[in-house]
């Protein structure tokens, strides 16, 4: 899908390539996992995965910022 730059979708290229990024971390490491699955015993698989996905995207914000490493048990305590 070729992404359409308009007035309403100003973001639309970081919509069409986040979604993907944030399904596989939970695979990866188990804390995460954990996490999510536990969000989605609460919640539907949609929202669990938008707040693994949020949770990343703040980590990285801060990651940038401060110049720190990754700290998992700091995002997914």
């Amino acid at each position: 899908m070729t992404p359409v730059l308009s007035s309403r979708r100003k973001n639309a290229i970081i919509q069409d390539l986040t979604p993907p990024s944030y399904v596989t971390p939970p695979s990866y490491d188990p804390r995460i996992k954990r996490y999510y699955q536990r969000k989605r015993a609460r919640t539907n698989g949609v929202i669990a995965i938008k707040t693994v996905a949020h949770k990343l995207a703040r980590a990285c914000f801060y990651i940038l910022r401060d110049q720190v490493r990754f700290d998992v048990t700091k995002a997914f305590a």
